[in-house]
């Protein structure tokens, strides 16, 4: 279990996108991909308010995160994990996360974006229940570890 934690780790380090499903209050799911950071086993992520998700989350709180890497061969590695997310209101956490978001995803970064920051929020995701999975994700992987708070 211990060398499956270390791979989740270093998965979250590697990639840098994460894939976010949400549903809006009648169940009606939505899914995005959105660059993130981890921070003390949560993880961070800023989007606009308008954005279906965001709006989806102000009314259900509840959500999946999927972080993966595959190979050509179809193989790779990949996280899966529910948990929830609230927007962060602190302005300290908010300016701490925002330069660690900045630091990772600095190369990626257009003027646009940087105009559009004064509509976005700071969103902060707690896990509740973690699976890391080898081998073929997308058909039968084998589960290495569960871990539920």
């Amino acid at each position: 279990m211990q060398n499956a934690e270390k791979n989740a780790r270093r998965l979250i380090k590697a990639v840098p996108v994460l894939h976010l499903a949400t549903s809006d209050a009648a169940g009606v799911p939505s899914n995005c991909a959105l660059e993130f950071i981890e921070k003390e086993n949560c993880l961070y992520w800023r989007s606009g308010k308008n954005a279906t998700h965001s709006k989806n989350l102000v009314s259900r709180k509840s959500c999946f995160v999927c972080i993966t890497k595959t190979t050509q061969d179809g193989s790779g590695e990949g996280l899966q994990i529910f948990g929830t997310a609230t927007v962060l209101k602190n302005s300290t956490e908010i300016s701490s996360i925002k330069k660690l978001l900045d630091r990772r995803i600095s190369k990626n970064r257009t003027d646009a974006m940087t105009r559009e920051e004064d509509n976005r929020d700071y969103w902060v995701f707690t896990p509740k229940k973690t699976h890391y999975l080898n081998e073929a994700i997308y058909g039968y992987g084998k589960v290495l570890i569960t871990r539920s708070k």
